[in-house]
């Protein structure tokens, strides 16, 4: 979820916040591809500065 309210991933691996007509484009045709599509998508995401490579780093150092 981003500032702007709703957010979701979709297959295409774009985020946004899709009208009613667009959420077929939203909806993984199995739970190991929409499990992918997040373990990938985690990679780049950014929450409170720290993407979660970042994270990890960050707290094995503590």
């Amino acid at each position: 979820m981003r500032r702007s309210g709703e957010c979701e991933l979709s297959r295409a691996g774009r985020w946004g916040s899709p009208e009613r007509y667009q959420r077929w484009q939203y909806r993984f045709a199995s739970y190991p591809e929409a499990l992918a599509a997040a373990r990938s998508a985690s990679t780049s995401m950014v929450v409170n500065g720290m993407t979660w490579d970042e994270y990890k780093a960050w707290a094995e150092s503590r």
